[in-house]
């Protein structure tokens, strides 16, 4: 079965390639399960991976229909791959047909899900996969599910929705993590809504590295660099040691 799906792996870079010979050689020596995870998961989950860096579609389909014949899943995360192989390669009805034949879809399979389609921008089908996830399943969202939500909201500048999503973590009692926090802050700024990023950013309690660049960049990204050298000034009297992200932002 492994050598099978290596075979139909196709035009793999020869550096992955001796990984995951390696990973097979390996295989064949060790006991057939390790932490719960068996070593031909990994390898399948090395080849998944191969094959999406080589942006090969029609291998990601051979592997998908190996897994379906030999695997049967034995753990999701192999389903959860090839839903975000497929998603990366731009192939989003393949995506959303391995999703539907997951058969345990659990909150990490939502929110890989959704990141799939954040990472391509697609705020659309973000939101229909968030919609999904809350009616048909009752899975509670997250910060692994919020993060992506909000990213495709500054990537499309989608303030309105951004807006909502902040309003339903308030509304539904969740924390206000820091990293939630931070993309917020760059939602709301790269929108255009600087007084909404400053608020925010002034109700953390205690700033961190990225919110201090997130606040500095908006500002100065939307024409108000002194405004964002003033939040330099400040993170330097906070404490903050500036690395390189700071720095450019702020030049």
């Amino acid at each position: 079965m492994a050598a099978s799906i290596f075979r139909n792996a196709g035009q793999i870079l020869l550096p992955v390639k001796f990984a995951i010979s390696r990973r097979l050689c390996l295989a064949s020596q060790s006991p057939p399960q390790l932490h719960g995870f068996s070593n031909l998961d990994s390898l399948v989950s090395a080849v998944i991976t191969a094959v999406t860096s080589c942006a090969s579609i029609s291998n990601c389909r051979s592997i998908h229909c190996k897994v379906m014949k030999s695997l049967s899943f034995s753990h999701g995360f192999i389903g959860d791959q090839l839903v975000s192989a497929y998603l990366r390669l731009g192939f989003t009805k393949d995506a959303c047909n391995m999703f539907d034949e997951l058969p345990d879809r659990d909150l990490v399979s939502w929110n890989s899900f959704i990141s799939g389609f954040s990472r391509r921008g697609d705020l659309s089908n973000c939101l229909n996969a968030f919609s999904a996830m809350k009616l048909e399943t009752g899975v509670e969202a997250n910060e692994g599910t919020i993060v992506p939500l909000i990213s495709a909201c500054t990537e499309t500048r989608a303030l309105d929705i951004g807006t909502y999503i902040h309003g339903f973590i308030l509304k539904f009692g969740m924390l206000l993590e820091l990293r939630i926090a931070n993309v917020l802050i760059n939602m709301y700024g790269k929108s255009g809504y600087l007084d909404g990023a400053s608020g925010l950013f002034e109700a953390i309690p205690i700033p961190n590295l990225v919110s201090w660049n997130s606040i500095i960049a908006v500002h100065v990204q939307t024409g108000k660099p002194e405004e964002g050298i003033g939040y330099f000034i400040r993170s330097r009297r906070a404490g903050i040691k500036p690395d390189q992200g700071t720095l450019i932002t702020k030049s």
